[in-house]
């Protein structure tokens, strides 16, 4: 990441924002956000095909911030010039809390108050009525339609992704996209508002008082399948604090739930080198081919 360039964008479009420190926080697919002064962040597209997201969250993030338990990112700077790459960053005042993490939740009150917070706001979020949004940022979606978009991701990855790995892993991913396209309770589900990304650097969190304080990065937000936002906690490592998380969940949280989500995470890292393929960051394609290959043998 080159600090130095962001600075120098800061400071041509916001001259008036005196600019004392600037600290890298991280960076995901699409984005990069850099925390100044320790008071504020500033979150800068990677590419330019990704500004219409941004655009996106500009609508609808006041909405959910009115409606939310927890805080999300509030704009409160946006800079556009089409003559720069970005055309358009924003800054939001920092969010307190740290990102989730499963290492410090050794004490079992904690991890059980965390849980709960998560929990309800989840179901908060998946039970607000889209036709109630002004933004109209998201438009009502069948089943069946979702369905069609994952029998054609399985299109893709036997063309791109398949001939990457090994017999073994050819067989048993052709394998697993085809029982999960083919088995109707994945599909037996109402469309919801979703994050989209309830990863643990996604999730904020005062560890004194035990609560979730704001969830960020919402450019995946859409209206789906509400196990996508349980996939990141239903992992091995983490399956305890997950189905804590479940056990406050006003929803679907059966066992034909769980284990949607974790077909659905078991499928995650072919998105990963999907995006390697798609953007030329050769990176992620590898990684997600390591943990692909990984899988078939635990299988």
């Amino acid at each position: 990441m080159d600090i130095q360039y962001y600075r120098r964008l800061i400071e041509s479009a916001y001259p008036e924002f005196r600019l004392d420190t600037l600290e890298p926080i991280g960076q995901g697919w699409d984005f990069v956000a850099i925390e100044a002064n320790g008071s504020h962040i500033f979150r800068f597209p990677k590419r330019e095909d990704i500004v219409p997201q941004q655009e996106r969250e500009l609508n609808f993030l006041p909405e959910l911030a009115n409606v939310l338990p927890v805080e999300v990112p509030r704009f409160d700077f946006v800079s556009r010039d089409s003559s720069r790459e970005p055309s358009l960053f924003v800054r939001y005042p920092k969010i307190s809390g740290q990102p989730l993490k499963i290492e410090m939740l050794t004490d079992a009150g904690l991890r059980r108050s965390l849980a709960q917070s998560l929990g309800e706001t989840l179901s908060t979020l998946h039970g607000i009525s889209i036709e109630n949004l002004q933004s109209g940022q998201f438009q009502p979606r069948e089943v069946d339609a979702l369905r069609q978009e994952q029998q054609s991701a399985f299109g893709y990855v036997r063309e791109h992704i398949l001939p990457l790995l090994t017999p073994e892993s050819r067989l048993n991913g052709s394998r697993r996209w085809s029982d999960y396209l083919e088995n109707d309770a994945n599909f037996d589900f109402d469309p919801m508002l979703v994050h989209g990304d309830v990863g643990a650097e996604n999730v904020l969190c005062d560890y004194e008082h035990g609560l979730v304080t704001g969830i960020i990065d919402w450019s995946f937000a859409a209206v789906d399948d509400p196990a996508t936002d349980f996939e990141h906690l239903m992992m091995r490592a983490v399956d305890d604090f997950g189905l804590e998380v479940l056990s406050f969940y006003d929803g679907e949280n059966g066992p034909e739930f769980i284990r949607r989500i974790r077909d659905l995470h078991g499928l995650h890292p072919y998105w990963d080198v999907r995006f390697g393929l798609e953007t030329g960051q050769n990176a992620y394609v590898w990684s997600g081919v390591a943990a692909i290959e990984a899988a078939a043998q635990e299988q």
